[in-house]
């Protein structure tokens, strides 16, 4: 009886080593923006929850959202999924997961400020009042186009972490940031003297969907 017990235990670890072997590597961008960590771990919980064997691998080096989008879409591309906020562009070139992960929290955006221009806020009441001031948002994000279409001035950046310096130089007046996102990133730079504005909220609709290259639809539906 021992000796079958053993053996059974054997046969189980053989099935498991064999199934651990075959689970297939998902690829997903290394975002600069430590708030997409949370995106991360939902991302893992639904492939866990799949009943399919994956295992998440991050491509290196960081990259912005456009050159992840690039990558995702190709024939020989290194990306498999991908998180960020839906356009009918995107929607076009990769394959959305249509469930908001934040619930739309995104498109409500408060503002990173200097501590010494915040009370420069308080008098505005419209866009209009808004719009003598300049915002700061990374190129590539949908946000920029909105701002602009909704007529107020943008300076862009190529990096996420160089808007907070540009910030702090004067370069623009605010830095638009998602409610879930603003206050954290305040707290990391304690250095820079910025804070939260705290009168003024930006709404516009906005999900933040995951996206899966066209190479494996299967993804998607296990996602």
């Amino acid at each position: 009886m021992r000796k079958l017990a053993h053996r059974v235990l054997l046969i189980l670890a053989a099935c498991w080593a064999a199934t651990a072997l075959a689970a297939e590597i998902v690829r997903f961008p290394d975002y600069p923006d430590p708030n997409k960590r949370f995106f991360r771990a939902a991302l893992q919980l639904a492939l866990d929850k799949s009943g399919q064997a994956y295992t998440l691998a991050p491509v290196l080096p960081q990259m912005l959202q456009g050159r992840s989008i690039a990558r995702a879409m190709g024939a020989g591309g290194d990306i498999d999924v991908l998180w960020t906020m839906t356009t009918r562009e995107r929607e076009a070139l990769l394959l959305p997961v249509r469930f908001p992960v934040d619930k739309g929290l995104l498109g409500w955006r408060i503002a990173i400020v200097r501590q010494d221009k915040a009370a420069q806020f308080a008098n505005v009441q419209t866009v209009q009042d808004l719009r003598y001031f300049t915002a700061g948002q990374e190129h590539d994000w949908p946000d920029t186009r909105i701002l602009r279409e909704s007529g107020l001035p943008v300076m862009t950046a190529s990096q996420y972490d160089s808007l907070f310096r540009m910030l702090v130089v004067k370069r623009f007046d605010y830095f638009p940031r998602g409610v879930a996102e603003a206050w954290a990133e305040v707290d990391a730079r304690p250095e820079l003297g910025l804070t939260v504005e705290r009168s003024i909220v930006l709404r516009y609709p906005a999900a933040e969907y995951f996206f899966v290259t066209p190479r494996k639809p299967y993804l998607a539906e296990h996602i």
